[in-house]
């Protein structure tokens, strides 16, 4: 059965990119312990491993379209330098992707047998101290 969705790449992409800037408000100021980072690694480990495989998709379809589509240059150039520059490029960013995905799960493993016993005590007060001073700048 095919893939269908009704949403474009591009929306995919905006909604990638938005939990991503998510994640950074998230983690500014905010400590977080092993337990929860190790949940986050392994999603954003995933996300590495899927973002090479959409790097190297992403460089076929471009190629293909050549084929399928009228395809031109708004300068007159040759489309398919474009393609093979973009395919190079995106045949990079594959392979560095699937590294990140690689070390945010060996980063990952690193922490694996990590738990806490809560908060302590004056570290509550100096987050305190230090988010009102974040607030304030």
């Amino acid at each position: 059965m095919p893939y269908t969705d009704t949403h474009t790449i591009g929306e995919h992409a905006d909604t990638a990119y938005e939990a991503v800037r998510a994640i950074n408000h998230a983690t500014i100021t905010t400590v977080h312990p092993a337990p929860d980072v190790y949940d986050v690694l392994g999603s954003l480990n995933q996300v590495g491993h899927g973002l090479s495989q959409a790097c190297t998709q992403l460089a076929r379809s471009l190629v293909r379209s050549l084929d399928l589509y009228d395809v031109y240059e708004d300068n007159g150039a040759d489309p398919a330098l474009s393609v093979l520059t973009a395919e190079q490029h995106l045949a990079r960013a594959s392979a560095l992707a699937h590294q990140l995905g690689t070390h945010l799960s060996h980063a990952q493993v690193a922490i694996n047998r990590q738990g806490h016993h809560g908060r302590r005590a004056a570290a509550a007060t100096t987050d305190a101290t230090t988010d009102a001073r974040t607030e304030e700048s």
